[in-house]
């Protein structure tokens, strides 16, 4: 379920979509996919969402760039456990 545009913490600009940023004070928890026409918004410093900003950035420029910023996991215990690996 997409949220209300105002709800993203940030949004970053791509070739193919605008990245919408959902984060709290402590976790990323989702980043969605939004049609380009939707503007780009700055998120507050010093936050998880700009940490998530500048590791997205820094993505776009290399693939090979691995996140490091915390991100909220939902799912069953077997699904969690799966990413741990």
């Amino acid at each position: 379920m997409l949220a209300n545009l105002n709800d993203y913490s940030a949004r970053v600009k791509a070739p193919f979509a605008t990245l919408g940023v959902l984060a709290d004070d402590d976790c990323l928890i989702a980043i969605h996919f939004l049609p380009t026409r939707v503007t780009a918004k700055s998120p507050n410093t010093n936050t998880i969402a700009h940490l998530a900003v500048v590791e997205l950035m820094q993505y776009l420029e290399n693939p090979k760039h691995k996140f490091s910023v915390p991100i909220k996991m939902k799912g069953t215990m077997t699904l969690k456990a799966g990413t741990e690996a």
